[in-house]
């Protein structure tokens, strides 16, 4: 996570990208290498989120799924970016992956609030589809339709 190589005294610790506290399961796809101290770090910052909403959209798979389970679970509440940062965990662009949900009829709108003298973000789920069998490729299938209408 912290970009030092091996050759700089490092020792790696293998890791669980979800946390075994959370379901996370031992398994290759939720397993990494991480530095002692950015391992660290990540136990800190995930024993600070005891909201059992994020906890239980990381347990799905895809991550698709796992964005739109947790604005499901806020069901008209406003959701922080920082919550949906941490379930799209294996997608540095979770806010593309947030979009293509519109692909298969999801809404939500964005609002941006003032707080403690901070400007926070916040999504709000408006509509909501059943999920089909395959998100990701539902989601590419409504893209390509989407680039043929506007070939049109």
């Amino acid at each position: 996570m912290c970009g030092r190589s091996l050759g700089e005294g490092i020792r790696l610790q293998v890791d669980h990208k979800v946390p075994r506290e959370w379901g996370g399961p031992t398994v290759d796809e939720n397993l990494w290498a991480l530095c002692s101290e950015c391992n660290q770090g990540k136990r800190n910052f995930f024993a600070s989120i005891t909201d059992e909403r994020v906890q239980q959209a990381m347990l799905h798979p895809s991550v698709h799924i796992r964005l739109g389970e947790l604005l499901k679970a806020f069901g008209n509440g406003r959701v922080p970016k920082a919550y949906l940062q941490i379930v799209a965990f294996t997608h540095d662009d979770f806010e593309k992956r947030l979009r293509e949900l519109r692909e298969i009829g999801w809404r939500y709108r964005v609002e941006k609030r003032r707080e403690s003298g901070r400007v926070r973000t916040f999504f709000v789920l408006e509509h909501w589809e059943p999920w089909p069998a395959n998100p990701a490729a539902a989601i590419r299938e409504g893209e390509r339709a989407k680039k043929r209408r506007d070939k049109r």
